[in-house]
This record gives C-alpha cells, sequence and structure tokens, in this order.
C-alpha cells in the first residue's frame, strides 16, 4: 500500500484505563474534519496483540511484523472510523450513557453502527485521507508497534492522579458487566476478586501477580501501561508528544482545550467553545465493592508505583 494510502500524521490518545482516554476522544472526535472509530479500536490491534498469539505472555507487539500487516491496520481503521459530524449528532443524544445500557447496546446501538460502516465501507481510501483520531488504553503496552505503523503520529497522553485512577480500575475490576477482557488459561487466583476473567489490559508478566491482592494487581497494570508510555515520550520529537491532566481538564477545560488544540495546530471555533466551560461527564464509573474488605488498599500499595508517579508529575 502507497503512503497516499495510509493515514498521515494520525492522533493517537494515550493513558490508562479510568484516566480520561474516554473524555478527551468525544472532545477530539467531534472536530470538523477527524475521523474515529467507536471507544476503543482494539478489535483492529487485536490480531497482532492478544496474548494467545504471544503463548499467554500477554499483550505485546509482534516480533514479525511486515508491511502487510500495516496495511491492514490503517485499511480497518478506516473502514471503521466515521466523521465527526456522525459522532456530533451521537453525542448530542448522549449515546455513550446509552452504550451502558446492555440490552439497547446490543439490540440498536451496535447494530446501528455497523450499519453505517457498511454503508460507508466502499469509501473507505477517501477517508484516509482525514486525520484521524484514536483511542486504544492497551495501546501502552506496545507503544513500538505505534511507532511503526503510524512513525507521524502526535500522541496525547493523559494522566489523572494515579490513587484516583486506580482506585477507579479496582472499581472496574469488580464490575461484571463492562472491562471483562481476556480469559487466561492458567486461571486467576485473586483473593478479593469474585470473577475468572481478567480486565483492562495484560501485561506481560501478569503471572507474577495472578495470586496477588487486586489492589497490587491494578497497580502492575497502571505501572507497566505508564512506563510503556513513558519509553514511547523519551522517543518521540517534543513536538509530537503532549501531557495533559484530567484534574486541569476538568477544573479549567477552556486552558487545557487551548492547550491541546495548539499543539494539533486546530484554530479556536465554535466547536471548542462548548468545551471551554464545562467538559461533560463520560464514561463515569460505577461503584462496585467486593463481599468483604480488599485484602490491600490503594493507598497502602501506592509506594510501589512512586517512581512512575513522579515522572509524570505527581509527587
Amino acid at each position: 500500500m502507497t503512503d497516499d494510502l495510509r493515514f498521515h500524521a494520525p492522533v493517537m490518545i494515550l493513558g490508562a484505563p479510568r484516566s480520561g482516554t474516554s473524555l478527551l476522544h468525544r472532545i477530539l472526535r467531534g472536530h470538523p474534519g477527524f475521523v474515529s472509530t467507536a471507544r476503543e479500536s482494539q478489535p483492529v490491534w487485536e490480531p497482532l496483540t492478544e496474548p494467545s498469539r504471544h503463548d499467554w505472555a500477554g499483550e505485546q507487539a509482534p516480533g514479525d511484523l511486515q508491511s502487510g500487516d500495516i496495511d491492514g491496520i490503517h485499511r480497518q481503521l478506516a473502514r471503521l472510523a466515521l466523521p465527526a459530524d456522525v459522532w456530533r449528532r451521537a453525542d448530542a443524544r448522549d449515546v455513550v450513557a446509552k452504550q451502558q445500557n446492555p440490552i439497547l447496546s446490543r439490540w440498536v446501538l451496535r447494530p446501528g453502527y455497523r450499519a453505517l460502516v457498511m454503508a460507508r465501507a466502499l469509501r473507505w481510501r477517501s477517508t484516509l485521507h482525514s486525520w484521524l483520531v484514536d483511542k486504544c488504553v492497551h495501546s501502552g503496552l506496545w507503544p513500538e508497534l505505534l511507532e511503526t505503523a503510524f512513525p507521524d503520529a502526535r500522541y496525547i497522553h493523559i494522566v489523572r492522579d494515579p490513587a484516583d485512577t486506580m482506585r477507579s480500575m479496582v472499581s472496574g475490576w469488580l464490575n461484571p458487566d463492562r472491562f471483562f477482557t481476556w480469559e487466561p488459561p492458567q486461571g486467576l487466583a485473586i483473593p478479593d476478586y469474585p470473577f475468572t476473567r481478567w480486565n483492562f489490559p495484560l501485561p506481560p508478566g501478569w503471572q507474577e501477580v495472578r495470586d496477588r491482592p487486586l489492589a497490587e494487581v491494578v497497580a502492575f497494570q497502571w505501572r507497566a501501561m505508564q512506563e510503556g508510555i513513558l519509553g514511547l515520550e523519551s522517543r518521540t520529537p517534543t513536538e509530537r508528544f503532549l501531557r495533559v491532566r484530567l484534574e486541569n481538564l476538568n477544573a479549567r477545560p477552556r486552558e487545557t482545550i487551548e492547550q491541546i488544540a495548539a499543539f494539533l495546530q486546530l484554530p479556536w471555533s465554535d466547536y471548542l467553545e462548548t468545551f471551554a466551560g464545562r467538559v461533560p461527564v463520560v464514561n463515569a464509573e460505577g461503584k462496585h465493592q467486593p463481599p468483604g474488605k480488599l485484602a490491600t488498599t490503594v493507598e497502602e500499595i501506592l509506594p510501589s508505583i512512586r517512581d512512575t508517579a513522579r515522572r509524570l508529575g505527581y509527587d
């Protein structure tokens, strides 16, 4: 596939789960000129990164990546991506919140998305000439794949206070309806976790925590993803990498969105102005607690991630 049939300078949103990636994705995907897939683009990357491909060592980039694999990533993203005006209408109808309803999502929203994708399928080549904004929290585990697939990408890394992020991740692990990802053949023996399936990304080395308290598992996940992103930052020119805090986006939305717009060289617009006073609530967490007390609390495990947190600006 020639370069004119690949996305140019896409915007890749990076971050740990429950740190604001969905909020930032919603803001950017509705900006005129952008195209984006629905929610996570994980299904596009999964054939290359899924743990079973790597003997269940975790999610990672393949060592034998071919040019055809990269072509396939661009082609699949182009086929699944819808333009900004579609996402603005969807967000006006609060589709993100409605998709939390499993019945509505299964019988109305997912079929509707598939129908739109199929209707645009023959136009995927023209979609490649649009500006892609992509979000996949798993990508922190295989940043080298991002670099290979999109050598000219611009990265926005959104971070949130580590304690708040990990508490939200713990809540996500305990939600039986939303965040299950993998069911490792070796099984899990997490003492304060009542289910059998893994949640969120599966980092290499996960076997070492498969029988540890849930807070330790979450700290291991958080650190693995952030360290992968920090490594990517160290190899990326500063003009193509931006880090923003969720706390600032919520407390000072105009200032933070102006920072993002300047980074992406987007002129200020009426669309961006709609978020300048207050950003929406997106993908809000529920409160799911285990039958008893967590064996180890997030506060107890914070010292183990302190070095990574400091490198992200959280002392």
